[in-house]
């Protein structure tokens, strides 16, 4: 099953390596001619345990993981933290544990 995943959305054989035969194509776009970012927008996948994609312990701090990442300025970060807690209804758990 994760080879056939890695095929489709473009690790292989970018990421994986190894040698794919024949031709794989996703929305009109052939794997071995792009890169997993560009396929980003029309394929994902979720592990086994979804758990495993968080990289933060709280609601709060995992919306605000890949702003940081970015660089984006703290007050900024704040404010789109708290647009996007309350557009979802979640102001509630912000400091709720992921785990």
């Amino acid at each position: 099953k994760s080879t056939l995943l890695g095929a489709v959305n473009g690790l292989v054989p970018h990421f994986t390596g190894g040698t794919l035969y024949g031709t794989v194509t996703v929305d009109g776009r052939t794997t071995a001619g792009h890169p997993p970012r560009e396929l980003a927008d029309v394929v994902g996948v979720v592990g086994q345990d979804p758990l495993d994609g968080f990289v933060t312990d709280t609601v709060e701090e995992e919306l605000a993981y890949a702003m940081e990442q970015l660089a984006i300025p703290p007050a900024v970060m704040r404010k789109r933290v708290e647009e996007t807690l309350d557009l979802l209804g979640l102001a509630d758990l912000r400091h709720r544990a992921l785990y």
